[in-house]
């Protein structure tokens, strides 16, 4: 039951304002000192079968005195690196095969142009600095958009809004008004996606940007720099996910011993909104009584895995941590969970139960439902969870059986895929 409410807890933590909720997001940004941005846009029209292209690369701001920005354009089967700089006055920027662009600009131009990207992301700071158009002037951020409608999403963890584009030209390419859904993390304000709709050619065209925001990271000047010529050439997309766990807690890992048997794999799949987020759980080797667990978290711009030696109480005696492409694991820290750590609280759920099929990706199962409500403020809360015998519990099983599906305000939870032939994604450590 923890878990079910745990997943509505950023709903019922929600501001109820949307310009509540924006403010939160900008003062999270403006109080770091430092943000590391890595990002990702795919551009698709409708109607299209594929994505028409994008945007891979990494945004460093400091202190809001210095900005740069450098990653690689994606049009069809070519690539083409950029970079860009604001520092001490002066905006440059410089792209693969193009002219250089340099130009005078306010003093707090790094920092207006920091607020200018939480309310435009990639898309409305790239053309803000159109580094390949060096004829363009340069554009006031704070005054190049407005925003309007902002509303609050039902899933507490968005915000909708209306971008309004005040400055004709390259910015009003796609519309001067773009209708944009911000996803972001209720735990820390930081921002995890963003949809941007607006119309090319009177056809719609959907913007999706991803995010893995770093706040306070160890930037030093000379990283936040401009690219030279052949550094450009030599640009590619930066590898998915480079962040790894430093730590974790010794009762984090969920699998059941009974079911625990080497070499069965699960993966279930957390869909809300445009974000969408794989979680593998493998049982790669078993040393006396303890289990080789491995558990991967794939949120398409980042993923990284966790490797633990369980003991059959379920605590974690040792753990090791990996980022995607890395050649062997890191050993972490474990740590003891906070004294108190689920104890109960607050208003008591409603649960209802009842006996269904339910059909997801990975097949059909036999299952019990438990429908859950809570009031909160007046406010009421529902979920839906579907628990089956047939369904191992590597993940949040109950009495009833393993966990089948999940589905509540803005979010789905569901397995989708099963087997035993899971292998060691890397060496496993020999201490």
């Amino acid at each position: 039951m923890l878990n079910i409410l745990s997943l509505l807890l950023p709903v019922l933590l929600s501001p109820q304002s949307g310009p509540e909720i924006y403010q939160k997001l900008e003062d999270t940004f403006a109080k770091a000192k430092t943000a590391k941005v890595r990002f990702k846009l795919e551009a698709k029209e409708a109607g299209a079968e594929k994505s028409e292209g994008g945007f891979d690369g990494m945004i460093l701001f400091k202190e809001g005195r210095l900005v740069s920005m450098t990653g690689t354009t994606r049009l069809g089967d070519r690539e083409s690196g950029f970079s860009f700089l604001i520092a001490d006055g002066k905006l440059q920027g410089r792209v693969d095969g193009g002219r250089d662009r340099s130009a005078g600009v306010p003093k707090d131009y790094a920092a207006a142009f920091q607020k200018t990207f939480l309310r435009g992301g990639f898309l409305m700071a790239f053309g803000l600095t159109s580094p390949d158009n060096p004829t363009q002037p340069v554009l006031d951020p704070l005054k190049a958009f407005e925003l309007a409608e902002m509303a609050p999403g039902a899933d507490g963890k968005s915000l909708t809004y209306k971008l309004v584009v005040k400055e004709e030209g390259v910015l009003q390419y796609y519309g001067p008004t773009l209708a944009c859904t911000l996803k972001y993390d209720p735990a820390d304000h930081t921002i995890t996606s963003r949809q941007i709709v607006g119309k090319k050619q009177q056809a719609a065209i959907t913007f999706t940007e991803h995010y893995v925001v770093t706040l306070d990271a160890d930037l030093p000047d000379k990283l936040i720099r401009l690219l030279e010529p052949d550094e450009l050439k030599k640009k590619k997309p930066p590898k998915r996910g480079g962040w790894k766990p430093t730590e974790c807690m010794s009762n984090q890992c969920t699998v059941d011993p009974t079911d625990a048997k080497v070499g069965r794999w699960m993966t279930y799949r957390s869909e809300a909104g445009v974000a969408k987020t794989d979680m593998t759980t493998r049982i790669v080797d078993k040393a006396g009584e303890d289990l080789w667990v491995e558990s991967w978290m794939d949120a398409g711009t980042m993923k990284y895995g966790f490797l633990f030696q369980v003991g059959p109480d379920k605590v974690i005696k040792k753990a090791w941590a990996a980022a995607d492409g890395d050649p062997a694991w890191t050993s972490i820290t474990v740590k003891e969970p906070p004294k108190g750590a689920g104890a109960g609280g607050g208003p008591a759920p409603t649960v209802k139960t009842s006996e269904e099929k339910k059909e997801v990706k990975a097949g059909s199962f036999d299952c019990t439902r438990l429908d859950v409500s809570v009031t909160v403020g007046g406010k009421e809360y529902k979920s839906s969870t579907w628990y089956s015998k047939s369904v191992w519990k590597l993940q949040n099983g109950t009495e009833h059986g393993g966990m089948l599906a999940m589905e509540g305000t803005g979010v789905k939870f569901f397995l989708e895929g099963l087997g035993e032939d899971a292998k060691p994604t890397l060496p496993l450590p020999k201490e």
